[in-house]
């Protein structure tokens, strides 16, 4: 974690103070790279400490909200590239040492792999999410539909993301600051309703987030306003990511690689927002919007 610290800073430094395009662009993708790092990191230690946290979605919800406003103040109020590093190097620093802090011991990972040898093969009855229609299935088929599910929702919400953003820069979601407060009050009521009765409406939630996906596009299409779609979009998307990020964390506890598992939403997520936004961009750039 030291070390991934380092490197997060030293990656900032370049974007921040570079000259070269080319510089830039590798120093920020190297700084994602350990974004991602970072993440998983939270993710694994909450799969192993999630048989102890009472409101699990809520949790997750929460951080992803408060996360969402912490970047306003950042955005609204500095215009210094110098503060502004120095405020990112610092809240990059805090992060590893949060990291480092909240890594699970020996005696941890040890219980939690004992824990997952018991429930081998077993259906789903004790966990908190069986509420959620997955009671009747094994470990193997529960993330089976897990990922078809989570495939399915990043489609839509990615495709109802190019409807309305065609007449707007697609930089709109980051520096807004309507964007961001919508999502986090989208993730944190996602967090809360999933977490009621076992996660009885986590099903019926998730239905009408699609429903009014659907919705929002098609009335988009048909000549409506966009700020319609725009607020479906960002409301719903702060849902979508509590779900994902939940239900992985929570299934990878029952599979055979549950490190990997852990952070298979956000990836999976990430790889269908580039699968529909490369074409989408280009026939945007080729013909009439």
């Amino acid at each position: 974690m030291g070390t991934v610290t380092v490197l997060g800073v030293a990656s900032l430094v370049g974007v921040v103070f570079a000259s070269s395009p080319l510089v830039i662009a590798c120093m920020g993708a190297v700084g994602f790279f350990l974004i991602g790092l970072a993440g998983a990191t939270v993710y694994w230690a909450t799969c192993v400490r999630s048989r102890s946290i009472a409101r699990f979605a809520t949790l997750i919800g929460s951080s992803h909200a408060l996360g969402v406003l912490a970047q306003i103040p950042l955005l609204e109020f500095t215009s210094n590239h110098l503060v502004e590093a120095v405020v990112l190097s610092a809240s990059i620093i805090a992060l590893g040492v949060i990291n480092a802090r909240i890594w699970p011991p020996r005696s941890a990972l040890a219980e939690f792999s004992a824990q997952r040898e018991q429930r081998k093969g077993k259906r789903l009855e004790s966990s908190k999410f069986a509420g959620w229609r997955l009671d009747h299935m094994t470990p193997r088929t529960a993330v089976i539909v897990i990922f078809a599910l989570v495939l399915l929702f990043s489609v839509l919400f990615n495709t109802l993301y190019t409807f309305i953003d065609i007449g707007s820069p697609w930089t709109s979601q980051y520096t807004n600051i309507t964007p961001r407060v919508l999502m986090a009050v989208g993730g944190f009521a996602g967090g809360v309703l999933f977490d009621l009765h076992r996660a009885r409406y986590l099903g019926i939630a998730m239905f009408w987030m699609m429903l009014l996906s659907v919705g929002a596009m098609l009335g988009v299409e048909a000549g409506g306003p966009y700020v319609v779609g725009e607020v479906v979009y960002f409301l719903g998307s702060g849902v979508f990511m509590t779900f994902y990020t939940a239900v992985f964390v929570w299934i990878a506890q029952f599979l055979r690689a549950p490190d990997l598992w852990c952070s298979m939403g956000r990836a999976l997520n990430n790889v269908t927002a580039i699968a529909i936004g490369a074409p989408a961009l280009l026939v945007i750039n080729l013909t009439s919007p």
